[in-house]
């Protein structure tokens, strides 16, 4: 399959961590889905790699991850990668551009098994599930050191995976898993 896109801009990133404009985020979409999404009629959100998500305190949430969600390389989505995606973001040597906006509302992440990821934050948010949209990205696929995806080629759970980025021109094709 072949999606032709034509959009108004440089592509500069398709990681999530790093994509700063809306030509950025609406590619990396399609190939890093979020927790959650919002509905675009109800703007309430909805599950998208999450199959549950349970407050537990003010402060605490549980998400359960979908055990069918698959990478574009064919791995699980796991709580590892949740993890890794949130506190990678919070990391300030990672210099991600959401840094700032996460430490105000994120005070950590942890895995509590293969499925299931807790969030601790900072306050009480009611519009905590909504922001679960910010997508996940695989630990494994990711430079151990850097954090980052060799060649900008981000693996994703999303309906499409990278086979090649350049700002100027971005080539995916259908995620088979």
């Amino acid at each position: 399959d072949t999606l032709v896109m034509l959009v108004d801009g440089k592509v500069n990133s398709l990681d999530p961590r790093w994509a700063a404009t809306n030509t950025d985020h609406k590619v990396a979409e399609l190939v890093t889905p979020g927790l959650t999404s919002v509905n675009q009629l109800s703007m309430e959100p909805k599950l998208e790699l999450a199959a549950a998500i349970e407050r537990k305190a003010p402060t605490i949430w549980e998400v359960t991850l979908r055990e069918d969600a698959k990478f574009g390389d064919g791995s699980q989505v796991t709580s590892a990668d949740v993890v890794f995606t949130y506190q990678s973001t919070l990391d300030p040597d990672t210099k991600s551009i959401h840094q700032g906006g996460f430490a105000k509302k994120i005070v950590r992440v942890e895995a509590i098994d293969r499925l299931r990821v807790r969030f601790h934050l900072v306050a009480p948010l009611g519009t905590f599930t909504s922001d679960l949209g910010f997508g996940i990205v695989s630990a494994k696929a990711a430079d151990p050191k850097r954090k980052r995806f060799p060649g900008g080629r981000v693996v994703g759970a999303g309906p499409y995976r990278v086979i090649s980025w350049h700002p100027e021109r971005v080539e995916l094709e259908r995620n088979p898993h």
